[in-house]
């Protein structure tokens, strides 16, 4: 699930060495933790799906199963959502 992230001089350098990079989702990145793991904005990869053709309610299942699933190794990434405070 390589993407182009590795080549990206400052996010590249920041990953550790096998560090999951989701293939297409370059767009809802948000940043790297400071232990090397990529760290994905869950309002972002929402609308990088919309432009695919999914609504809204579609990409949210669609990362819930495909894309939250492939965490099973227990490192792979951090997803960020957006905090509400009511």
């Amino acid at each position: 699930m390589q993407s182009g992230v590795r080549e990206k001089h400052l996010l590249g350098s920041m990953l550790k060495d096998g560090a999951l990079i989701l293939d297409g989702l370059d767009d809802a990145i948000a940043g790297v933790s400071d232990s090397g793991i990529l760290i994905y904005d869950h309002n972002k990869m929402v609308k990088v799906f919309e432009k695919q053709g999914m609504t809204v309610e579609e990409a949210v299942e669609w990362i819930d199963y495909n894309v939250m699933g492939v965490q099973c190794n227990g490192e792979g990434f951090i997803m960020m959502y957006e905090y509400f405070n009511e």
